[in-house]
């Protein structure tokens, strides 16, 4: 299995990051899976993107858990995700 996971990590050039990921997905038993696998979640990325003004990343596994991330590089742009995210609640 490790050997597997090496030859995809290098096939694909993941990041340190990304290959964590996987091992540790392995590892609670559930397949890391992203939206480049699923045009759905990839499509609400973008949108989600579109409405916050900055990028999002959706990761998920197998058994139904996952992760929403929202990029930002300073303060205020971390203030304004936040308020719009007030705005909705």
């Amino acid at each position: 299995e490790q050997w597997r996971l090496a030859q995809k990590a290098i096939a694909k050039d993941w990041s340190v990051r990304k290959l964590e990921r996987e091992v540790k997905a392995i590892n609670v038993g559930g397949e890391l899976l992203c939206s480049d696998n699923d045009p759905n979640v990839k499509q609400l990325e973008k949108r989600l993107s579109d409405h916050f003004g900055s990028k999002v990343n959706i990761h998920y596994d197998t058994n139904g858990r996952g992760k929403l991330a929202i990029d930002f590089h300073n303060y205020d742009i971390f203030q304004g995700i936040v308020d719009k995210i007030k705005q909705k609640a």
